[in-house]
């Protein structure tokens, strides 16, 4: 796992589990910087200037998708968090289902059934209702 993607999963997690929202519009993160304005805007208030130096890396989460010795190219996701469950594309664009709390894998998919694929990702968006 690259360093931009691991620093961006632990910010995620951090921010996302650590955190007790007061407003339940908060409590996922289900389009690109949080809302259809990208404002980047959480109302979240558990993490602060204060608190922010006590906090601890949660777990890492390693796509298994690349052969050994194989680098492949850029990497841009944004993931997003609905219910509990971290949707993101590794650098060979399989789609990842990952617990936000405990980081685990509750599945994957290989929209290239086996072959390198190719292109550039920009991650996922989930449509709700």
């Amino acid at each position: 796992m690259g360093v931009k993607l691991r620093n961006l999963v632990l910010w995620a997690i951090l921010w996302f589990t650590g955190c007790q929202p007061k407003n339940p519009q908060y409590q996922t993160w289900s389009v690109y910087k949080g809302d259809s304005e990208s404002s980047s805007y959480s109302a979240l208030t558990q993490i602060d200037t204060v608190n922010i130096s006590q906090l601890e890396i949660a777990w890492i989460f390693r796509p298994n998708d690349v052969p050994a010795g194989i680098r492949y190219g850029k990497y841009e996701c944004n993931p997003i968090i609905v219910d509990g469950v971290m949707y993101l594309t590794s650098a060979r664009r399989w789609l990842y289902a990952i617990n936000a709390g405990t980081g685990e894998k509750i599945w994957s998919f290989d929209p290239f059934d086996g072959a390198r694929g190719g292109g550039m990702g920009r991650g996922v968006t989930y449509w709700g209702q």
